[in-house]
């Protein structure tokens, strides 16, 4: 009777001991499968955030080249707006001379 009690005991024992094992592994299972989710998630994250710094590079270039382009054509308004203003300005010459002439021709005609 005391070696079967006895032999039962010990079954108990490596029974909870494998048990015991079994569940130490399966958790270390989960715990691997865990690490390489963090790493996959991770490593999917580094590359959106270079992708991100990426876009935001290009769009700082294009917002510069944007502002180049629209000073650009400020200038050429500017520029424009002053040769019209020029032009303007000479005509009102050339036709307050062309008067002055049409007046002067019109006394000699009349002597």
């Amino acid at each position: 009777y005391h070696g079967a009690r006895l032999a039962s005991i010990l079954g108990r024992r490596d029974r909870t001991a494998l048990l015991l094992e079994c569940f130490l592994r399966w958790q270390s299972s989960r715990a691997d499968d865990q690490e390489v989710k963090v790493r996959v998630m991770r490593e999917r994250l580094e590359k959106v955030d270079a992708e991100c710094c990426l876009l935001r590079s290009q769009e700082e270039r294009t917002r510069a080249e944007a502002r180049h382009w629209q000073a650009q054509a400020e200038a050429w308004h500017a520029r424009s707006q002053q040769a019209e203003a020029e032009l303007l300005r000479r005509s009102d010459q050339e036709f307050a001379r062309l008067r002055a002439l049409e007046k002067e021709l019109a006394q000699l005609q009349a002597e």
